[in-house]
């Protein structure tokens, strides 16, 4: 099954499972970039109190990173894109605004249709 993003303009971009911000997508890329520098920091700390403790609180990077993909995400919702992901059992989750969903509800037929699948919806 499929991962992505359908853009703000109704262009699907592809990625894994677990790299939504790996995309080449210029808007995507600079939403991310913000976050990341803060996961940076987080993650030189963390490895700088293992490397001298042997801990490194690598709590405070996973609570940092969930709390990051989650912004970031709201960031891109508002900007018109929707998350594609994997649902299970032949359907594609989409998770985005409401209105966003029925501005791209052709590309989203359209892409069912390729994958043969059925859309299951997440409308925040």
């Amino acid at each position: 099954m499929i991962t992505g993003w359908i853009t703000n303009k109704g262009k699907f971009l592809e990625c894994g499972s677990y790299d939504h911000f790996s995309v080449d997508d210029p808007i995507i890329k600079s939403v991310w970039e913000k976050y990341e520098e803060e996961l940076q920091e987080v993650h030189r700390m963390c490895q700088n109190l293992e490397d001298k403790e042997g801990f490194g609180e690598w709590h405070a990077y996973e609570m940092t990173h969930d709390d990051s993909t989650h912004e970031a995400m709201e960031e891109l919702f508002n900007k018109g894109y929707l998350r594609i992901l994997n649902y299970g059992n032949n359907r594609i989750g989409v998770e985005g605004y409401g209105q966003w969903i029925e501005a791209h509800k052709f590309a989203l037929k359209n892409l069912a249709d390729k994958y043969e699948c059925r859309l299951k919806l997440f409308k925040k």
